[in-house]
């Protein structure tokens, strides 16, 4: 590995991250409907609104929104494409920039720091892991946390720098106020090991570091509140509305009502949210590393002459990955993206892990002489140990064991893309009107619904908006919670507005996932229909079998198709990752037109 230069590993990292901007499928609705239908209202004037972002509870940040539309908007100036799926790539390919950007700068200090083998180990765990490339270009806040978190831990490594542990806690503190407020929880081994440092050895600059780090936090908070505050029309911070929201709800009102008995997926099938529902997603995302990363602490503990870094420093770094685990499984209330935070962590831990191991495997000969270790004997006894192994079966199971962890990550990731990734495929397909303003509906797939960005919009202005404009609208399905509804709208140049239109309170909303009637569109104003057949799914009143209708030709059309894996019908195997056709049960994705 020595032979491998740094820009090898940048581009690596960048090789995989790019690859998640264009081909990771979208794995949580609440990424489409709380930040890009956001982001896409501040763009273009319109879009949907969830009750999350209504100024009545403001849970979701225009802070974030906004950041990414500005982001977007210079983009735009470029004229490299005008459309608005480009717009969509584009933000998406630049967070996978920045996450490449982040990872690379902690391999740097972790070659520098942990050991080069370590550093080499970590980008393997990023770049072929399922979990990065579901989480690498996703448009949540849990992903921001995520960069946040790479580059607090590599500010942490920055050692004997004065400033690692203000800029550790800056990171986090950040992650806090423009991420997930719960995220703080993640500084806690950093300050206490600087307040630790500072009372036992009096190192006097430790706590004006802390007080730095703090009112860093304190002046990103007094942004956020009056960025969010100036959307919302009253003075409110948003994380500290989330914070109330989910740890002081009463009954009925609190996160609970989001997935706490089954929980489907797509990809795994259903199964209930208990305890060990993060060990199973984890083992899913990132197979052997998961484990790996359980096991860095007592690993690193019993053989300490591996790691370049100090003891302590190195328990501080590998504990976040636990504390993170341990915090959000308690909770009834679980997903996927909640791991996101502790990606970087578990990729660290599971590094640290390999390069323990490979002290002790691929060693030619038992070292003779005593090295700093406290458990010496110990070691020498793995040591002498696994010397009776001939070193060329040693290296052959050790690479042999990365390789298939490798292959089964990438297996995975290519599994994922090729199942679901028709919506993307389909709402490209819309035909554009110049003239024409048209519906496009779903029912039952409303919540695979890729974002307004993916539906044209015409180019001519009349009468003050966007003529040939597709909006989303819902038709009743089995679905009975409360879906978006649509932003007040004052036609383009609206995000100019000095008075925008993010501070109406919007009709039909509430926080108990209560359903409100009035999100409903008669299926006679649907011009287009995007819906789903899949051989597990039985017709039924309220969702018709709109695409066998539309094969007959009895009152719609079918424009196209594209397969979609039926997760129900098909077995382990084709769930988990790409398998033959033979393995997989398909159904398809279909845009239909209706008849006029």
């Amino acid at each position: 590995m020595a032979i491998l230069r740094p820009n090898v590993g940048l581009t690596a990292l960048l090789l995989a991250n790019i690859l998640s901007a264009f081909f990771a499928p979208i794995q949580d609705c609440d990424e489409v409907f709380n930040y890009w239908e956001p982001v896409h209202y501040l763009l273009h004037g319109y879009g949907l609104q969830t009750w999350e972002l209504s100024p009545e509870f403001s849970i979701r940040s225009w802070l974030y929104a906004s950041l990414h539309a500005g982001l977007i908007r210079l983009f735009s100036l470029t004229h490299i494409s005008d459309s608005k799926t480009s717009q969509f790539i584009f933000l998406r390919v630049l967070l996978a920039f920045v996450n490449t950007l982040v990872q690379k700068n902690l391999f740097d200090h972790m070659r520098d720091v942990i050991h080069p083998r370590a550093a080499w180990f970590f980008l393997l765990v990023c770049c072929s892991s399922a979990g990065n490339f579901i989480s690498s270009a996703s448009f949540l806040p849990n992903s921001f946390v995520m960069y946040c978190m790479s580059l607090a831990m590599a500010a942490f490594m920055n050692e004997p720098a004065k400033d690692s542990a203000s800029s550790c806690i800056t990171w986090i503190a950040a992650a806090s106020v423009f991420g997930w407020p719960f995220v703080g929880l993640l500084s806690l081994p950093f300050a206490i090991f600087s307040a630790f440092q500072s009372f036992v050895f009096d190192n006097s600059w430790l706590p004006i570091q802390l007080v730095k780090a703090l009112c860093s936090g304190l002046v990103l908070l007094a942004f956020e509140v009056a960025v969010d505050s100036y959307f919302a029309g009253h003075l409110h911070s948003v994380p500290f509305n989330i914070t109330l929201y989910n740890v002081f709800s009463s009954e009925g009102r609190g996160p609970e009502l989001y997935g706490t008995e089954l929980v489907d997926t797509w990809v795994t099938g259903s199964y209930r949210t208990s305890w060990y529902f993060y060990v199973l997603n984890l083992s899913l995302n990132f197979n052997l590393g998961f484990w790996l990363a359980l096991l860095a602490l007592p690993l690193a503990t019993v053989n300490q002459r591996a790691i370049y870094l100090p003891n302590i420093l190195t328990y501080v770094l590998l504990s976040p990955f636990y504390l993170w685990l341990v915090a959000m499984s308690l909770p009834a209330h679980k997903e996927e993206r909640f791991m996101y935070p502790i990606y970087p962590c578990l990729a660290f831990n599971a590094a640290v892990s390999l390069q323990v191991l490979a002290d002790f495997i691929l060693k030619q000969s038992a070292p003779k002489g005593k090295e700093k270790a406290s458990n010496w004997n110990l070691i020498s006894t793995i040591d002498q140990a696994v010397s009776y192994v001939p070193f060329r079966l040693r290296r052959l199971a050790f690479f042999g064991l990365l390789g298939i962890t490798a292959f089964v990550g990438i297996w995975r990731s290519l599994g994922l893309a090729t199942a679901y990734d028709a919506p993307f495929k389909i709402y490209q397909k819309l035909p554009i009107d110049d003239l024409n303003e048209t519906n496009v509906c779903v029912g039952k797939e409303w919540y695979r619904f890729p974002s307004s960005f993916f539906l044209p919009s015409g180019n001519t202005v009349v009468n003050g908006t966007f003529a040939g404009t597709k909006r989303l609208k819902f038709v009743r399905s089995s679905f009975h919670g409360l879906l978006p509804g649509e932003f007040a709208e004052t036609g383009p140049g609206a995000e100019y507005s000095l008075f925008p239109a993010t501070s109406i309170i919007p009709a039909g909303m509430n926080n108990k996932n209560e359903e409100d009637l009035g999100k409903y569109t008669d299926v006679e104003q649907c011009d287009y229909m995007v819906d789903s057949n899949l051989p597990s799914w039985a017709p039924n009143l309220e969702e018709p079998d709109y695409i066998s209708l539309a094969k007959k030709e009895e009152g719609w059309s079918v424009i196209a198709c594209e397969p979609f894996l039926d997760a129900a019908s098909t077995g382990s195997l084709g769930r988990i990752g790409w398998a033959p056709g033979s393995l997989r049960i398909w159904g398809e994705y279909c845009l239909l037109v209706q008849h006029r």
